[in-house]
């Protein structure tokens, strides 16, 4: 997972992977690693006697026993061999694939250009040909289903689980704070969001929001965006919408930060949101309310599955209806506890538990298809 495995899709799959092996040994063969790329850091975490094989390498099985590979990352801008080595294309080999979202297809003028268009249709083509699809959510299960034409009952939603790391710091959001990177000028009671620079994930109108907020707001709480994929260079037009909004020195705009530091940035926020226009999942809010952030989100798609209040939901083409949302979490602090309380909830719904059976059902399907 070159491309994702700073983002959301590295930490499911990671988590997918530990949870598998820990609950379920005697389902898995092996675990397949690219020897070109680092390697994943959840091989660190299994146990000595689990396999771990390069991509290129069959796990020896008894004659008996029928093998399934499972892609958990199809989309990645690597040859197709890389993702699905040669001996897993043998007709006896089962196939699962994870797809986590279908937002090229949702969102075509921005993904199907040049030699991106050609890896996206063979990625989806793969998905077609799979015995079984696993989709991280109900509303990437219809898009599958409407999108690519895979039967219902090909498809099996496993939304996987978070992590027990993230939760909420013990002395509170003070102490977690006070272990924040100084370097990130990061202040007390800061708004979060976790994105990327991609015009989907609609950072923009939350700067417009934010700016709308009244002043003495904006002095006690900082806007911090955190764009896991983006250069530094790539932050420039974000900077500068801030700063002609007069929010510039409001805004904290920061690249790749580490895997403790994100979790830090969660227990330590006043409030995340998320305005994204859609997404798979939406892993980083369930992040967020597991941390005991309070939480407020755009009202689409899966995020509707994970926030289940319509008041922690606002319509995110609407800038007003944003910055309302905001001014009422930053200027109620009964709201804002609530939203914490109820996330909290909602985001411990998602367990191993819940994800346990389908991901089972999906690879004996995949095992019954094939010779």
């Amino acid at each position: 997972m070159p491309a994702n495995a700073i983002r959301g899709i590295g930490r499911w799959s990671n988590s997918f992977v530990e949870a598998l092996v820990s609950h379920h040994p005697e389902l898995v063969a092996a675990v397949s690693i690219d020897r070109r790329l680092p390697i994943p850091s959840v091989v660190q975490l299994l146990a000595e006697d689990v396999p771990v094989l390069f991509s290129e390498e069959r796990p020896p099985v008894g004659k008996q026993e029928r093998l399934v590979f499972h892609a958990l990352s199809i989309f990645e801008a690597l040859e197709l061999t890389r993702i699905w080595p040669t001996w897993a294309q043998d007709p006896a080999v089962g196939l699962v694939v994870t797809v986590y979202d279908m937002i090229p297809s949702l969102f075509p003028q921005d993904y199907f250009q040049g030699v991106y268009r050609y890896l996206l249709e063979s990625r989806y083509q793969m998905a077609q040909q799979a015995d079984a699809v696993m989709a991280i959510s109900r509303t990437t299960e219809a898009d599958v289903n409407r999108l690519l034409g895979v039967d219902q009952d090909q498809i099996f939603v496993v939304p996987g689980r978070v992590s027990e790391r993230f939760s909420p710091y013990p002395t509170g959001r003070a102490g977690a704070h006070m272990l924040l990177p100084e370097r990130l000028g990061i202040e007390p009671d800061f708004i979060l969001s976790i994105g990327n620079v991609d015009p989907r994930k609609n950072l923009r109108s939350l700067i417009r929001a934010y700016a709308s907020l009244p002043a003495r707001l904006r002095e006690c709480h900082q806007l911090v965006l955190t764009c896991s994929q983006a250069e530094p260079e790539q932050l420039a037009p974000l900077r500068a919408a801030a700063a002609e909004l007069g929010v510039g020195d409001r805004v904290v705009l920061t690249s790749f930060v580490d895997y403790d530091t994100m979790v830090l940035l969660y227990q330590s926020c006043h409030t995340m949101v998320y305005p994204s226009l859609y997404e798979g999942l939406g892993l980083p809010v369930i992040e967020a309310m597991r941390c005991g952030a309070s939480t407020l989100v755009s009202d689409v798609g899966p995020l509707r599955e994970i926030v289940h209040d319509p008041a922690g939901r606002f319509d995110p083409n609407d800038v007003a209806d944003i910055e309302c949302k905001l001014r009422r979490v930053l200027d109620d602090p009964a709201f804002a506890d609530r939203r914490r309380s109820d996330g909290i909830i909602d985001g411990l719904r998602y367990t191993w538990e819940q994800s346990a059976r389908p991901a089972q059902d999906a690879y004996h399907l995949a095992a019954r298809r094939r010779p």
